[in-house]
Parts: structure tokens; C-alpha cells; sequence
């Protein structure tokens, strides 16, 4: 999220020093260069954010997302030097740091990347990815000077304080079987994957319990980073790059957060607030009409991606199509939903110490039921026909004293305000039914 003196300033150079148009442009060419990289289309991406740079020379994070991609194409050289320019501009530029170690330790240059790593931390002491990345390579690496499984497990243990995420307890697993501690790696290992599950993140399921079975034959992890350059890549694609989204324009009542939105797997991308939802193997035998929206969208596949991305992270977020007077259709992204107003605004309050820009609590009782499955593989098969759509769905217990998943789609006020959504859902050939959430 840009500062105030940093929008003041590219305001001042868009009226004197360039064309009208060029701020404009820059962001453009920002956004489609982030639409590229969520498609893995490195080198267009590249070739994006370069245009925003020449546009702006002074853009810090264009700087920054290019270093991504050149990162994510696999040329950690290039991205080195493009994180470097970033912090000349911005010196206290936590994510570059963080980006920056990310490069040195794909590059096996460890000092260089607890060293980076540290720096984040001590601009950003919440820097959930930054944490989770040190205590990675503490925990992780072969060489003994640099191995700490102390060090670590604090590590690992203040990044599951902030954000218990999947990726925090991925961390803390490691950092306890560098210790020896088996049972606490087997114990928060497994947490992880539930996580995973839950988050309908089962393509990353494998290498979680790949790490889980090490974990039970009392094996830690121990990577030569120096020597298996390409090797690891399986084990080092977990840590996290950052990049952010840039303020778009949505009508006033519909503003969006700055997302911090993760470009490789979790650790990711940025932060969240602990145990803020409901489990989904606990029984619900009363409404839950509270959620909170963190975004809006005009477009359905960014908001979809961007709820995905919060998913990854443990976030139980969804995506919700709305008509809003005179602006057309725009796609809200919520997360969580909560009894009460004063549960949601408890939720809403560490939203916005993981520097959410936009936190909304809002009651909205209805939504559209899908389905109800009998179990968590019927589930995944409904809402993964759901996505193909463009739905986004979520699953919540079926009432007290019932053995059944409900798959639903949407948050709305009233059950008016959800019609439009359940008939399109029954065009698509999906048996809608509105209904208290």
C-alpha cells in the first residue's frame, strides 16, 4: 500500500514532470503486470512492470514485483538487482528485504539471507513472512555454523502467535524436529495439512506429508542449499515472495484492501490473525451472519484469485457477486463468518494489524446453498465444479445433531438481495436453495 507522501509525490510528478496521462498508464501496466505473474506468465509480466518503470523511474514496487518475476522465471541475478534498486529508492522497504532473501538463499548464499531476513524483521517486527522464512533456514539447512533449531523454534513459534497459518505451522514443525522434538513436528505438522484440507489446498498435500513421514521416522530436514541449487527447489519454493496489489478505484462504498498477496507457496504473503474462524468439524446449531469484507473487485477472476490467495494462507475466504446501483457488478471478497458483531469485529481488528487497508464487518445472514454432502470428498468435487463456473463456494457443518457438509456460495442482507446469484447458479445447472447462513 502506497504511503501518503509516496501517492502525494507520484501525483506531483504526473502534473509537472510527465504527460497527464503517464500515472494512469503506470498503474495499468502494474496491474496487468501482476495479472501476468498470477497466470505465470513470467516473462510478459517482466516486460509490464518495466513499462511501469519507465514510466515512473522512481517506483519502488514496480521495482519490486519485477524482481518477483524475474525470481518466479528462475534468473535470482536479475531479480537481486531489481530488489536492490527498490531499497535505493526505499530504504526501510520490508519486502524487498524479504524477496531479497528469498534470491540469496536460492542462490545458496545463506548469511545473506538470515541477514535480509533480520532486516525485514526489524523494519516490520509483524513481518509474518519473514519470520517463517528465517526460522525455515535456521532449521532446515546442513550447515552446522548456521543451523539453530532454538532460534528457530522462537522463530517459528512468534510468526504461529501472530498467524497461525499453514505455513507458520510448517515452519514451527521443522524448527521442532531440528530440535528433536518429534512428537510437537508430528503434532504441528499435522495441523498444517488440516489447514490445507480445510483450505481446499489438497495439490499441496504430498510434499506437507512427504515432511510428515520424515518427521515419524525421526528424520529432520537438512538441505544443502549451497550445493543443490536446483535440486531444492521443491523444498525452497515454500518460502515466500512478496508483492502487493495497488489501489484501484472502486466507488466509495465499495473500497478495496491492499493484499499482500503471495506469488510462490504460503508462508505467505502476509499476515492474519489466528483461529478467528469456526472449525469446519465443529457442529453449528445456530446462525453465523457475520463476515467481514476486505475487498471488491469489478473483475470476477481477480477477486477469485485474490480470495484463493487468502485461502492459502488460512484465511476462510469467498467470493460474493453483487449488482451495487449505478456501478454495475462487482465481486466483494469476505472472510470468516462469525455469531456475533462482537466476535467479527474482534477478527476484524487483527485483520488490520496484518495491514489490511479495507476491514468491513458486515451482517449478512443469507447465502446460497449448493449442496449437502455426506462427506469432505463429496464436498471437494462440488466446489471444484463450482470454480470451473467462477463460483468461489465455502462449507460450513450442517446443523447440530447431522453428519452432513453444506457447500454454499455468497453473503447477501436479505434473501431478495440473493436471487440474482441462485438463479444464475440454477442456469449452470446447480440446484440453488437460499438460505440462513
Amino acid at each position: 500500500m502506497r504511503s501518503i507522501k509516496t501517492i502525494q509525490a507520484i501525483i506531483w510528478i504526473a502534473l509537472f514532470l510527465i504527460s497527464p496521462h503517464a500515472a494512469a498508464d503506470d498503474e495499468d501496466a502494474f496491474n496487468l503486470g501482476l495479472q501476468l505473474m498470477g497466470e505465470q506468465r513470467y516473462d510478459e509480466a517482466i516486460k509490464a512492470f518495466s513499462a511501469a518503470i519507465e514510466l515512473i523511474p522512481g517506483d519502488y514496487q514496480a521495482y519490486n514485483s519485477r524482481g518477483v518475476a524475474w525470481a518466479l522465471n528462475g534468473d535470482f541475478d536479475k531479480a537481486i538487482d531489481d530488489y536492490n534498486k527498490a531499497l535505493k529508492i526505499r530504504p526501510r522497504y520490508a519486502e524487498a528485504y524479504n524477496n531479497r532473501g528469498y534470491a540469496h538463499t536460492q542462490k545458496g548464499n545463506l548469511p545473506a539471507a538470515l541477514d535480509d531476513h533480520s532486516r525485514a524483521l526489524e523494519i516490520n517486527p509483524l513481518f509474518v513472512d519473514a519470520y517463517n522464512n528465517k526460522a525455515w533456514i535456521l532449521a532446515t539447512t546442513d550447515d552446522k555454523q548456521l543451523r539453530n533449531s532454538a532460534a528457530a523454534i522462537m522463530l517459528a513459534q512468534k510468526s504461529v502467535e501472530l498467524d497461525s497459518n499453514v505455513a507458520s505451522l510448517d515452519a514451527l514443525a521443522a524448527a521442532y524436529a531440528a530440535a528433536g522434538n518429534y512428537e510437537a513436528a508430528i503434532e504441528t505438522q499435522k495441523k498444517a495439512i488440516q489447514k490445507l484440507i480445510l483450505a481446499d489446498q489438497t495439490a499441496d498435500v504430498p510434499a506437507y506429508m512427504t515432511r510428515l513421514n520424515a518427521y515419524r521416522s525421526q528424520q529432520p530436514l537438512q538441505i544443502n542449499y549451497s550445493a543443490a541449487h536446483d535440486a531444492s527447489k521443491n523444498q525452497t519454493s515454500k518460502f515466500s515472495l512478496k508483492t502487493k496489489t495497488r489501489e484501484q478505484s472502486p466507488p466509495p462504498s465499495e473500497n478495496e484492501t491492499t493484499i499482500k498477496a503471495p506469488t510462490t507457496q504460503p508462508v505467505v504473503a502476509t499476515a492474519k490473525t489466528k483461529n478467528t474462524n469456526p472449525s469446519h468439524a465443529q457442529s453449528i446449531s445456530i446462525p453465523l451472519p457475520y463476515t467481514i469484507q476486505v475487498s471488491a473487485f469489478r473483475d470476477l477472476q481477480t477477486s477469485n484469485q485474490v480470495a484463493v490467495k487468502l485461502l492459502t494462507r488460512g484465511d476462510r475466504a469467498f467470493t460474493c457477486p453483487v449488482e451495487i446501483s449505478d456501478k454495475g457488478k462487482w465481486h466483494r471478497v469476505y472472510i470468516g463468518y462469525y455469531k456475533t458483531h462482537a466476535e467479527a469485529k474482534a477478527a476484524a481488528a487483527g485483520l488490520k494489524k496484518r495491514n489490511f487497508r479495507y476491514v468491513h464487518v458486515t451482517k449478512t445472514p443469507y447465502s446460497v446453498q449448493v449442496g449437502l454432502v455426506s462427506s469432505e470428498q463429496e464436498a471437494q468435487k462440488l466446489k471444484s465444479r463450482l470454480r470451473e463456473k467462477g463460483y468461489l463456494a465455502y462449507t460450513l457443518p450442517a446443523g447440530s445433531g447431522q453428519n452432513q457438509i453444506r457447500i454454499l456460495v455468497g453473503a447477501y442482507e436479505s434473501e431478495n438481495a440473493a436471487e440474482e446469484l441462485a438463479d444464475q447458479l440454477k442456469k449452470d445447472g446447480f440446484n440453488p436453495k437460499i438460505d440462513l447462513r
